[in-house]
């Protein structure tokens, strides 16, 4: 560098040449003053440069750009707008220009020279110099132009729409070689391909192209396909020179700028394909994933308006936009502005106009002339400046060292670890780079280690707040980045720590613990004399009630003493459990297993003796109902799991599916499954394995069930084996395993009345293997399956009543069977049946209680077990599945349950027909006003609180189920009346009433046909045969068939009151086919016969 009183003077020795830099007066970014005085480098590369008239400094991008602009010289750039660039053969540059014609520029020399003539009022649109030497000039409105420089000779191309050999469009925006000697032309209609050997043009102008598309600003050959860029979008040429606008989108894709207005396109030397736009930034695509990203000005980008592009060595893209210069860097993805402080005069730069020459020389051209970037540039100084911390606040307030309540004791650029009060956890930090080119340009970033995970990009800003810091340690980084955007490795440091409340130090905790101790200590004190109190207080209660039991117990003895001791049979079981479940002394309940295991084998035994009598004699039918085996054959495996552990034999349980379903009844099935078991266990000694299977088979061609058991005891010899369903038969060398000879008989006559078979495998010193199959349901059937009952004492309607009679399946309305007499009421079974189905095991009403609280729901089954039958639910969803299910009389409901609550599980029941009618007790802990009116506003029937009284809430349920039986009484006495059935408002919700209105139009509709049954009506309400039942039970205290039995009689005492036939034709018309049955189920009802009805 050479400091002249003529300006300042750089000379390159590599070169051996000399750059001149001096003050122009037009130029406000020249040198201040022409004469130098001094001249000083800084650590960033920046020159320092002392003048005459102050001092200038020199950066680094100032010393790599030069600017061109038009003078008085003849030696000058010919005008200031500058359009176009081509690279002539000898390294010169051909510059078109807006208004100025086209002059040759010798970076050589650094002069403008070679101006064409003639073209200085010809605005010119693009340049390109082919192997020949001919220049080819696409120009605005004037065609295009071919000027040979050896001859000096001129050739024009002009459009002549008519003649398809011709130019489309006289504005030519863009030429491009395609590689063979022709040349690619892009206009403002279409896009043409001119051949230099024939002088003719052809054109590519595709119906489906509108006129936007038409007007093409830049073409590139990747080798595969010609792209073309358009103001109405981006669209492609194929190797078929078949027109495609399908671009590629992979997945993850950003949509491609199919209807961007394109300004350039330009493919890097890794394949990727750049495409600039106007207004929508800069798109590239990864050709191998298909993939598009956009990039902005968010980015980055100075300006989202793109008019050239092209990529250096260094595979950087220099992007020339209507806002300036970018330089990108898509290995680090970072962009760099270029602009007037790094002695750029252009920021307005014309669309296509940027040259890369083969040089590594770079040429950009604007409205204000030409910028002009040598290859060979100083070294730009990769120098990263150090970041100073500045300045601390607390609270937004600046703290300074040593002034009270500051953690700083010295300078704050000078502190690297600070300490601050549990109070001061809101503080900003401030910091500078030491680099004063351009400071607004500086970029930070920090993270706080021990609250981020990674680094936060500041941008230009300096200062970091951070607002309710935990205690605790934390470690401040600051790094800044040099004009190239490289980040510096250098971290600035400053260690922090928050100091925590004295209330939450580890000596405040350390207090705590030890209070808490103390009180504990406290409480297990009272705690402890408490139960003394108590314990006292229950000695001398027990002692009082010991002195009351053995005085009544005196009284008892002589009171009783002279009863007769009565000991049937039935009676023996009976107490004996109910001993086993209210005392559970060990003694106690050893004695009691030997009673009920003794009296439960005599009493199975008397029943098989007593079943297999009346199967034999033909007096046994049994009730079957689509049934699970696969549960059923389960549970009866579970049940002699205990034994199986006593006895040391294995025990499994195999099945091939998870459902079996059959018509059966559940109590004979059962009755089977434990004697083929008991059976095996009897004949299988210690070590042995007993395994029962369920397997779906054929039968008769249908689908069956198979189920087996089979043992590893003894087996049976081979003549022996017909004989083993024969009655009382043993066989004889296996007697000593006891039995009667009964359970296997009986066992075969069971499978047979289900209309399957029974078989026995066996081999001696093997095992035996016992099976029966009977018919599955066909998948048609299955459907009511879930109306089976849900245990054996549900299940089981075929046991013969001790009078005799048979129990049978709930069929047509009361009429008379084959062989029963005319006034015989054969539904009273199937109604029994109904009855027990409805209220529950062994006839007790069932009560479901819903609580989220295992050991609430357990005491609750202690009080209300002795009383009813009890059904459990955990929360309010399964308490609804389960009331459609089971229908049971009362539910008990907590409101405060996981997934549906009381409120809703009310509202719910009371919104399905199906359970409308069931009363509802709240029983909650929630005792509020509010609460209670929104329990009883959702249709509970009574609320309670937690805790409560055991007699008052007994109480209660007893009311509320009396009150349900008399509103059915009531309303048997009002059924088939005039009106239709009604219910108190007070008592029943609308949707019970609909019910009770449907199920009679139903019975009106079909008054007269015989063959009405409980199954038409529950088809057509849409209900299932339990849930039919339970409802009209719970309504009417009736069964299905005496409901329909109720209405024809009722109609017929009306059409007997008003003499509308004679009783036969009465009769016929309720649906009665034997006038002395209905005059027998007539006089039954109202005690009188149908001729004393006047």
């Amino acid at each position: 560098w050479i400091g002249t009183a003529a300006g300042l003077d750089r000379y390159d020795p590599v070169t051996g040449r000399f750059s001149h830099y001096y003050h122009d007066a037009l130029d406000p970014y020249s040198l201040s003053d022409n004469r130098i005085y001094a001249i000083a480098e800084d650590r960033s590369g920046n020159l320092w440069v002392g003048t005459q008239s102050g001092v200038c400094v020199l950066t680094s991008m100032n010393l790599e750009l030069q600017h061109f602009r038009h003078t008085q010289s003849a030696t000058s750039l010919v005008h200031d707008n500058v359009s176009s660039f081509a690279e002539s053969h000898d390294g010169s540059i051909w510059i078109g220009t807006f208004g100025g014609g086209i002059c040759r520029y010798d970076p050589v020399t650094a002069l403008f020279g070679t101006r064409l003539r003639g073209t200085e009022e010809t605005l010119i649109f693009s340049l390109y110099e082919d192997s020949v030497g001919c220049l080819w000039i696409g120009t605005y409105g004037g065609g295009l132009l071919c000027y040979r420089p050896a001859t000096g000779s001129w050739r024009t191309y002009r459009a002549n729409l008519d003649a398809p050999d011709q130019l489309s469009h006289n504005d030519i925006h863009t030429l491009q070689p395609d590689g063979a000697g022709g040349l690619w032309i892009g206009t403002n209609y279409g896009l043409n391909h001119f051949d230099p050997i024939t002088g003719t043009f052809r054109r590519f102008l595709d119906d489906r192209l509108n006129l936007l598309e038409r007007h093409v600003r830049c073409i590139l050959d990747d080798g595969e396909r010609l792209w073309v860029g358009s103001v109405g979008g981006l669209y492609y040429i194929d190797a078929a020179e078949r027109l495609r606008k399908d671009l590629p989108q992979g997945k993850g894709s950003a949509a491609p700028p199919a209807e961007q207005k394109i300004s350039a396109i330009v493919e890097s030397r890794d394949g990727v394909l750049w495409v600039g736009t106007v207004g929508g930034g800069l798109y590239h695509l990864d050709g191998a994933r298909e993939r598009w990203t956009r990039l902005t000005t968010d980015d980055g980008l100075v300006s989202n308006s793109v008019c050239a592009l092209f990529e250096d060595e260094q595979r950087r893209l220099w992007i020339t936009t209507h806002g300036g210069l970018s330089v990108y860097d898509p290995g680090r993805k970072t962009f760099r502005t270029v602009d007037a402080r790094d002695g750029l005069l252009n920021i307005q730069f014309n669309p296509g106009s940027a040259l890369l020459a083969r040089s590594g020389d770079m040429y950009f051209g604007g409205t204000n002339g030409l910028s002009y970037r040598r290859a060979v540039t100083p070294e730009q100084h990769a120098y990263t400046p150090p970041v100073y911390l500045t300045d601390l606040r607390i609270w937004n307030r600046r703290v300074r060292p040593n002034e009270e309540g500051s953690p700083l004791v010295r300078p704050f650029a000078l502190t690297r670890q600070i300490e601050l009060d549990h109070d001061q956890n809101m503080i900003s930090i401030s910091f500078t780079a030491l680099e004063f080119t351009a400071p607004e340009r500086n970029r930070y970033r920090y993270f706080m280690e021990g609250l981020h995970e990674q680094w936060i990009d500041a941008g230009n800003e300096r200062t970091a707040t951070f607002t309710n810091l935990d205690p605790g340690d934390y470690v401040f980084h600051v790094t800044t980045a040099n004009n190239a955007g490289e980040w510096s490795e250098e971290e600035t440091l400053l260690s922090i720590a928050v100091h925590a409340p004295y209330w939450s130090t580890t000596w405040a905790y350390l207090v705590y613990g030890i209070l808490g101790i103390l009180a504990v200590g406290l409480l297990f004190r009272v705690r402890e004399r408490q139960i003394r109190l108590q314990e006292q207080l229950e000695r001398e209660h027990l002692e009082a009630e010991q002195l009351h039991e053995l005085d009544r117990m005196k009284s008892n003895f002589f009171s009783n003493i002279s009863h007769e001791f009565r000991t049937p049979l039935t009676l023996i079981l009976g107490p004996a459990q109910q001993i086993a479940r209210r005392v559970n002394e060990d003694w106690v309940q050893q004695k009691t297993r030997v009673i009920a295991e003794h009296a439960d084998k005599l009493l199975r035994f008397v029943n098989q003796i007593l079943d297999l009598s009346r199967i034999e004699a033909g007096h046994m039918t049994v009730e079957r109902h689509p049934g699970d085996l696969v549960t059923l054959v389960r549970h009866a495996t579970d049940s002699f799991a205990l034994l199986a552990e006593e006895k040391g034999i294995t025990l499994r349980f195999e099945s091939d599916r998870q459902e079996a379903w059959a018509e059966i009844n559940a109590e004979a099935i059962d009755q089977v499954v434990t004697n083929f078991l008991a059976n095996a266990f009897s004949f299988t000694d210690r070590g042995g394995d007993v395994h029962v299977s369920l397997e779906g088979v054929t039968l008769n061609g249908a689908s069956a069930v198979r189920v087996g058991v089979r043992d590893t005891g003894c087996g049976i010899p081979p003549a022996n084996l017909p004989h083993v369903f024969d009655r009382y038969y043993q066989v004889r060398e296996q007697s000593r395993a006891g039995g009667s000879g009964i359970g296997l008989a009986l066992s075969r006559e069971w499978i047979r009345l289900h209309g399957g078979e029974v078989h026995v495998d066996s081999e001696l010193g093997v095992g035996s293997t016992f099976r029966f199959t009977i018919p599955a349901i066909p998948a048609a059937d299955a459907a009511d399956a879930a109306a089976a009952p849900a245990s054996l004492d549900e299940a089981i309607a075929g046991r013969p009543a001790p009078d005799g009679e048979q129990a049978v399946d709930e069929t047509n309305d009361a009429q008379p069977g084959p062989g029963s007499s005319e006034g015989e009421e054969t539904s009273s079974a199937a109604e029994v049946s109904s009855d027990e189905e409805t209220t529950g095991t062994a006839g007790l009403p069932a009560i479901l209680v819903v609580d989220d609280h295992e050991g609430l729901r357990d005491y609750m089954r202690d009080i209300l077990q002795p009383t009813y039958n009890v059904l459990e639910a955990e929360h309010g969803k399964l308490a609804y599945d389960m009331a459609i299910e089971h229908t049971p009389d009362l539910i008990i409901t907590d409101v405060m349950m996981p997934v549906m609550d009381g409120f809703a599980l009310c509202r719910e029941l009371r919104a399905d027909g199906r359970c409308s009618h069931i009363p509802v007790i709240m029983l909650t802990a929630r005792g509020d006003d509010s609460s209670r009116h929104e329990g009883l506003e959702t249709g509970a029937n009574d609320y309670l609180t937690k805790p409560f009284n055991e007699d008052e809430l007994l109480l209660r349920v007893g009311n509320l189920l009396a009150l349900r039986q008399a509103m059915a009484a009531r309303l048997a006495e009002r059924v088939g009346q005039e009106a239709k059935l009604s219910l108190d408002n007070k008592e029943y919700v609308s949707r019970d009433q609909e019910f009770l209105d449907a199920a009679v139009a139903l019975v009106d509709a079909r008054l007269d046909d015989e063959s009405l049954a409980p199954s038409d009506l529950y088809e057509e309400l849409g209900m299932s045969r339990s849930q039919f039942q339970r409802k009209i039970k719970a309504l009417t205290d009736m069964s299905p068939s005496r409901f329909i039995r109720s209405i024809r009689l009722e109609r017929a005492r009306q059409m007997l009151v008003q003499h509308s036939g004679s009783i036969a034709e009465i009769a016929y018309a309720v649906g009665f086919s034997s006038q002395s049955y209905f005059t027998s189920c007539f006089k039954e009802r109202y005690d009188e016969t149908p001729g004393q009805v006047s």
